[in-house]
């Protein structure tokens, strides 16, 4: 014989007002993990100026601070603006007529390094201690680019230079107490950032060329540097980033294939690896 439980109506709403309940629990968790607003670039700052104040570097010393620099090598000396919490202000600064910072770098909010290049006077290295500025070296040629891995590991690389009119500053490094000159040559418009260590003490560095001619990929060691051989003649390839494949000698590099001694003509881009 069969039997109908009936529950009593109290259990049935108590059932019912705990599924609301939890519906309510659940809708308010999804509402809670709802996407993010995408990233996305901003304006945070702007300075009235003319086409000789342009931000020509920048570097981030932490999440919330950071150094940017204006001055295109005008009369009117570099500017530095100092990043602290949400807000820019212009910082002292020994900025000269007529130089430009071409790059920045830091490991730490108190330990900030910027590169200057003249164009009619010589290229200096500054640093921030956490309290101010100071020149620390200067070159009488043409910084292309710098490295700094640690305050007593800064590398310093030069523009190539005009045979007969201006030499090439070469290879530098600093170990926290002198400055040494490392290598000298001229292959090109100095390195771009994504160089890369061999394994061995030395360095791959891709030299991009001067307008209209070739380009290199260079090899430091020993203290020389040694233009490579690559796949294509060097007036028809440019190699524009090496990286080191971990706990190997071995390398990969990406780039491009052009037309002889011109960059914009039948473009190709190619990765390389060296092993």
């Amino acid at each position: 014989m069969s039997r109908t439980v009936r529950r009593p109506l109290a259990l049935i709403a108590a059932g019912v007002t705990g599924l609301l309940a939890a519906s309510a629990v659940t809708i308010a968790a999804a509402a809670s993990t709802s996407p993010a607003a995408a990233p996305r670039w901003r304006i945070t700052a702007a300075v009235k100026t003319s086409d000789t104040g342009i931000f020509t570097a920048v570097v981030a010393t932490g999440k919330t601070t950071g150094w940017a620099f204006d001055g295109t090598g005008s009369a009117t000396p570099p500017s530095a603006y100092r990043l602290s919490g949400p807000a820019w202000k212009k910082a002292p600064f020994p900025g000269k007529a007529d130089e430009t910072v071409i790059t920045a770098a830091a490991t730490s909010p108190t330990d900030v390094w910027a590169f200057t290049r003249g164009f009619s006077s010589a290229s200096r290295v500054l640093r921030y201690n956490g309290h101010a500025w100071s020149v620390v070296k200067t070159f009488a040629d043409e910084i292309a680019y710098a490295t700094v891995l640690a305050s007593n590991d800064v590398w310093v690389y030069g523009q190539a230079g005009i045979p007969g009119f201006q030499p090439a500053l070469g290879v530098w490094h600093y170990n926290g107490a002198t400055w040494t000159k490392l290598a000298q040559g001229s292959f090109g418009n100095g390195p771009e950032p994504e160089f890369s260590a061999d394994g061995s003490g030395g360095l791959w560095l891709p030299m991009t060329g001067p307008v209209g001619g070739p380009g290199h990929l260079v090899h430091y060691a020993a203290g020389r540097l040694t233009a490579v051989t690559l796949p294509v003649s060097a007036a028809k390839i440019t190699v524009m980033a090496v990286s080191r494949i971990p706990g190997t000698a071995q390398q990969l590099a990406g780039g491009d294939t052009h037309g002889s001694s011109n960059g914009g003509a039948n473009v190709v881009g190619v990765l390389l690896k060296y092993s």
